[in-house]
């Protein structure tokens, strides 16, 4: 059954043998299609062995099953944000903010990726927004300020 694959490549994981462990998440996939957790953890795996577009395929494949699992929607994100398509990583940061939307890091990680892009105003609010549900978060304080120098500077 597919649970003992999967608790075999857990293991495997845990020991750094990611070689057993992709082959255990094959075959507990093989067996369940459906699920989501080989993929997230394939996705882990290919992470460590910086393959970061395995690492995508894999996590994308988890999110089709699951599409309302927070942690794959922001780590989506993380890894569209790493690769520098953060037009793909708003994406699936919003769709995680529209699960749950009080999460300060969440927040400022969209304000970071609309900066990336040069959309100061779209960075705004969530920065605000990321002060608002942590006022400690130095980097939305941070990047705030950037911001206001960026708009004094482009006109």
């Amino acid at each position: 059954d597919d649970v003992i694959y999967y608790t075999i490549a857990k293991c495997n994981y845990e020991i750094f043998d990611y070689k057993k462990a992709l082959l255990n998440l094959s075959k507990t996939i093989e067996i369940n299609p459906a699920n989501s957790d080989a993929y997230e953890l394939m996705s882990e795996i290919y992470l460590k062995n910086d393959n970061l577009e395995q690492a995508i395929a894999q996590r994308l494949e988890a999110v089709k099953i699951n599409p309302t699992n927070l942690y794959s929607l922001i780590k989506l994100g993380f890894l569209y944000s790493q690769n520098d398509q953060f037009d793909l990583a708003i994406i699936f940061f919003k769709k995680a903010l529209a699960i749950k939307e009080d999460i300060s890091d969440l927040n400022y990680n969209l304000g970071l990726c609309y900066q990336k892009l040069h959309e100061y105003e779209e960075a705004k609010p969530y920065y605000e927004r990321a002060l608002e549900l942590d006022n400690n978060n130095s980097n939305a304080q941070i990047n705030l300020e950037i911001l206001k120098n960026e708009t004094i500077n482009n006109f």
